[in-house]
């Protein structure tokens, strides 16, 4: 049986290859190649975990080795998303509940081999397998949907009225869990209309920012880009910037920058100003892929919203 633990061997290290490779779950342009990433959990360890039992003497009785390979597995879990914080990843709970569902699967598999199965066992194992995979992939089939009811509201890019729209507005990835936070609310303030608004809080630093992300857009038949703010503080210095599918660095994207006073505030920015903001040639706007707000160096904790983020032909009032 040295061939069958040569491969399981060959196996386990493909799995743990794939588990460390660095990837897009810590970047928020591309959160469908991060999701897409997630689903190789489930098989992965559904694979090493049967990998791993070649190596378990055959004198371990069956209860012993499957208590064993589910420690086994719960380790390895723990220690991949560990390590996966230090390779441009993010170690997530919700990746090693996937982890243990194929090392699960796997555990009940060479018990049921072990007992001989009916037929109807063997359906019934077979079934509960591809509910398992179908579940891994269910994050994958959710944003779709919510990426195509997304894009048959535009031009409007954030009213944030309704579930769809938020997925597409990221906090920045380092600091992502305490820097901005976001929630739709029935108003930004005590003095403001029903509306909904995005808001921010921002805590000191520099370039808090929040990312709008969808699939790459086509700005190109209008001609100024429209929102609100609310700024219940002092006024302050918010930057914008908007990259399409060619732009690589900060010189090859539109960097602008506006002051927000305190109040509310509509700002309206010609497409054409961005159009013209890389140095060396023109920011495609059939191809736009990110538009970020942003605060400054040195900046205090802020509170601030948006609003009726869109696109539009209409003329200043």
């Amino acid at each position: 049986m040295r061939w069958w633990r040569l491969l399981s061997a060959f196996l386990i290290a493909t799995v743990l290859t794939g588990l460390f490779w660095p990837g897009h779950g810590g970047d928020p342009s591309d959160p469908l190649s991060g999701l897409i990433q997630d689903t190789f959990h489930v098989p992965g360890f559904f694979v090493l975990t049967l990998s791993l039992a070649s190596f378990w003497p055959a004198t371990v009785s069956g209860d012993r080795r499957a208590f064993h390979l589910m420690l086994a597995a719960l380790f390895l879990a723990f220690l991949t998303e560990g390590i996966q914080m230090f390779i441009g990843r993010n170690a997530s709970l919700k990746d090693i509940m996937w982890d243990l569902t194929g090392a699960l699967l796997a555990i009940l598999g060479l018990r049921l081999l072990l007992k001989g199965p009916s037929r109807p066992q063997v359906v019934r194992y077979l079934l509960l397998c591809v509910a398992g995979v179908l579940a891994s992939f269910s994050p994958v089939a959710q944003h779709l949907l919510l990426r195509q009811r997304h894009a048959a509201r535009f031009p409007e890019l954030g009213d944030f009225s309704t579930r769809t729209t938020l997925p597409f507005w990221q906090p920045e990835s380092e600091t992502k869990s305490t820097a901005v936070q976001l929630r739709a609310t029935a108003s930004a303030a005590e003095a403001s209309p029903p509306e909904f608004w995005l808001k921010l809080e921002t805590p000191p630093g520099n370039y808090r920012s929040v990312h709008y992300l969808p699939t790459v857009q086509d700005w190109s038949g209008y001609q100024f880009l429209v929102f609100s703010t609310e700024n219940p503080g002092d006024p302050f210095e918010l930057g914008l910037r908007v990259d399409d599918a060619a732009s690589s660095g900060h010189d090859d994207r539109y960097n602008g920058s506006l002051r927000v006073p305190t109040g509310k505030e509509t700002f309206r920015i010609p497409l054409r100003l961005i159009e013209a903001g890389p140095q060396d040639r023109s920011l495609d706007l059939s191809q736009v892929q990110r538009l970020t707000f942003f605060t400054g160096i040195q900046q205090p904790a802020r509170i601030f919203y948006l609003s009726s983020v869109r696109l539009t032909n209409q003329p200043p009032e």
